[in-house]
């Protein structure tokens, strides 16, 4: 009995690097749309116009959004600073208006969402991001304390005190692998939850959107819709990739609600 848990919390961490080399390859094989459109990209100036338009159309001119002072990515669910009453999202360089005008209205009214606690979103949020990192830092954790813990017995401790040790109880009952596999499942669970509620999430910015775009956006009306297209056929909420430079620019845009 003991011994398959323990394989389980091996097997854990093989699925783990397992679901990571599966995602780079899924990213890589990605081929970006271009979008066939008459503005290459679109000036500072416009941009400014439209969020201050946006905001007032969302009502949350008391926000302040900070647009293109960091390249370093950041997903949709860690860019509300609530308590300095900021949104802050990075620059990224996109071939199409139809992208970035996707990313940056996606990101304000994501986290417009967030400040105005609406409650699917307040969910989402939490599945998606809050537990995930929760319950991988218990995993990652459990791992260290497991290593430290057969360190400890097998170097540290003498033969005769072992058998007498809280820890090898610990040990030899094999508590901090069960709490590992039920870390690993949970973190899974959520993504998997989270991943299933995106489409939803899609489709209400969708909603939102119509409106203000016909009023306000009518000749980008056609980039955007490709761009939400594109972002509707990446059915993945998460790719988790290794990123040794985390600057946008080395990354491919897969829609406003897509984790890399």
């Amino acid at each position: 009995m003991f011994n398959i848990v323990f394989l389980g919390s091996i097997l854990t961490l093989v699925s783990l690097v397992t679901i990571k080399i599966f995602n780079i390859i899924s990213y890589s094989n990605i081929k970006i749309v271009q979008i066939n459109s008459a503005d290459i990209n679109i000036s500072t100036g416009k941009i400014s116009e439209i969020i201050e338009k946006f905001k007032k159309y969302l009502d949350i001119e008391d926000l302040q959004i900070k647009y293109g002072e960091t390249e370093s990515y950041c997903n949709v669910g860690n860019m509300l600073n609530a308590r300095k009453k900021i949104i802050e999202i990075p620059k990224w360089v996109m071939p199409s208006v139809g992208y970035e005008l996707d990313y940056l209205l996606g990101s304000i009214w994501y986290n417009a969402c967030l400040y105005k606690k609406e409650s699917f979103i307040k969910k989402y949020n939490l599945a998606a991001y809050k537990l995930q990192i929760m319950f991988m830092f218990i995993y990652l954790l459990v791992i260290v304390l497991n290593f430290c813990l057969f360190f400890t017995l097998e170097f540290i401790l003498k033969e005769e005190d072992i058998s007498s040790s809280y820890l090898y109880l610990i040990w030899s009952y094999h508590i901090l692998d069960v709490i590992d596999i039920f870390a690993f499942l949970f973190y899974i669970s959520f993504q998997f939850l989270a991943a299933k509620s995106k489409l939803n999430l899609e489709s209400m910015y969708e909603r939102k959107l119509i409106k203000f775009v016909d009023e306000e956006l009518a000749g980008y009306k056609s980039d955007l819709a490709t761009a939400r297209i594109f972002a509707l056929q990446i059915t993945k909420l998460y790719f988790s990739l290794f990123k040794i430079n985390s600057k946008t620019s080395n990354l491919k845009f897969l829609g406003p609600f897509t984790n890399l």
